[in-house]
């Protein structure tokens, strides 16, 4: 079972998201939470910001399926869903998932002196 959305959070009438979809985009956002040094386990579900954003993903994944690269009109859709699903994502950071605490990457440059 997906733990950011659900099949009933999906509002698209044109195609239909399957749990797999789902899994998929909490799959995508556990990956995008790690590489902004936030541990999935520390957010507090439900969260709206990443349950649209796991919507959008899951949606954007069911229209590329259902599309089969052929239908334009599904294309066309998914194209919508990626740029919503995008912007999303561009709004995930710590403060706005209300983490506090979350563990930050730094790295050494290397180099010679």
């Amino acid at each position: 079972m997906a733990k950011y959305a659900s099949t009933t959070d999906i509002t698209e009438q044109t195609v239909v998201v399957q749990e797999t979809d789902l899994q998929e985009a909490d799959n995508y956002i556990d990956n995008l939470l790690l590489s902004k040094g936030i541990d999935p386990s520390t957010v507090v579900l439900p969260n709206d910001t990443l349950r649209l954003l796991a919507v959008y993903y899951a949606t954007y994944r069911a229209l590329i399926r259902e599309s089969t690269f052929e239908d334009t009109v599904l294309l066309e859709k998914a194209k919508l869903y990626e740029k919503l699903y995008k912007e999303k994502t561009e709004q995930v950071r710590a403060d706005t998932l209300g983490v506090a605490g979350s563990a930050t990457f730094t790295g050494d440059r290397v180099g010679r002196g």
